[in-house]
């Protein structure tokens, strides 16, 4: 297996996020289309708008707010001061 640098994997998970991202928001959607669709073929006209919103909505707010959900629900904390040297240098070389 190929050793990849911390810069490397950092790029690959910004863009696997973009690529998860993107298709989060076409299935989220296709299903507020679809929805409409059934209940009331009429309103697809009205709720193609709306899903548009909904969907920027969800998805710009997921991308934002991500990590911060995730770091709080752990307990995460900085690393700082002189207590965490050794993983300040082993991390970032």
């Amino acid at each position: 297996m190929e050793r990849r640098s911390f810069h490397d994997e950092q790029s690959r998970n910004k863009r696997d996020s973009i690529i998860l991202a993107i298709v989060v928001s076409a299935v989220l959607f296709a299903l507020i289309v679809s929805i409409s669709y059934i209940w009331d073929p009429t309103s697809v006209y009205i709720m193609v708008p709306v899903g548009v919103v909904i969907t920027f909505i969800y998805t710009w707010s997921s991308y934002q707010y991500g990590d911060k959900v995730v770091l709080s629900s752990t307990g995460a904390q900085p690393a700082e001061g002189p207590k965490y040297i050794y993983l300040n240098d082993t991390v970032e070389g």
